[in-house]
């Protein structure tokens, strides 16, 4: 298998109040950074990072951070405004079909909102889609996500971009696809919380430290 990843940071971030990707954990780390280190230690052929058009005159700062971190990442940005997270894949897949031509490549798509996230919980997903030879995600929770059939997964966002912005969702993409869900164990739902208010920010940072 030949596994790529793809970070979501094109939200407009509206109840946070700022750029989610540039919030700092301390003074040495963003939340893009933290993520970065995150996936790192999958050995993913190559990460993406999904960004919004309208951030490409206001990126020199990330794109200065990757160089100077050698973050072996390529940001993707989305050919329309704020159109939600499946236009932010449906970007990236072409550059997967670039980068990788073999016929089992997986895709791991994570939010960047989802700093409390274990390598071993995106190692669970990677296995059990590998293991199911499809698409997977935890119960109840549509991100993370791994993607298998990405061939499938291209077909059926190319028809899904082309209806009403309500039946633009995960739950309809992942049950076209007939993905398996993961059961939840431990400490793992505490891990899955996204963070969208600055009160929850300023409460993970307090429970991190």
């Amino acid at each position: 298998m030949s596994l790529h990843v793809l970070i979501l940071a094109g939200g407009r971030s509206s109840r946070m109040g700022q750029d989610k990707a540039q919030l700092s954990i301390d003074k040495h780390q963003t939340l893009l950074k933290h993520m970065l280190a995150l996936v790192a230690e999958l050995a993913a052929e190559q990460v993406y990072i999904s960004r919004p058009y309208q951030q490409q005159t206001n990126d020199l700062t990330l794109a200065e951070m990757l160089v100077s971190n050698r973050a072996q990442a390529k940001v993707i940005y989305d050919p329309m405004e704020y159109q939600g997270p499946l236009a932010g894949i449906q970007a990236c897949l072409p550059q997967v079909s670039h980068f990788d031509n073999k016929p089992n490549t997986q895709l791991l798509v994570l939010p960047i909102d989802m700093p409390a996230l274990e390598v071993t919980d995106l190692q669970q997903l990677i296995k059990y889609s590998n293991q199911q030879s499809s698409a997977c995600y935890f119960a109840q929770h549509f991100l993370p996500v791994v993607f298998y059939d990405l061939a499938q997964l291209q077909a059926l966002l190319n028809q899904l971009m082309l209806r009403p912005a309500k039946e633009r969702s995960f739950r309809n993409l992942l049950n076209q696809m007939s993905a398996a869900s993961v059961e939840i164990k431990g400490g793992q739902l505490s891990r899955l919380i996204n963070l969208n208010t600055p009160e929850q920010w300023q409460t993970y940072l307090a429970n991190r430290n």
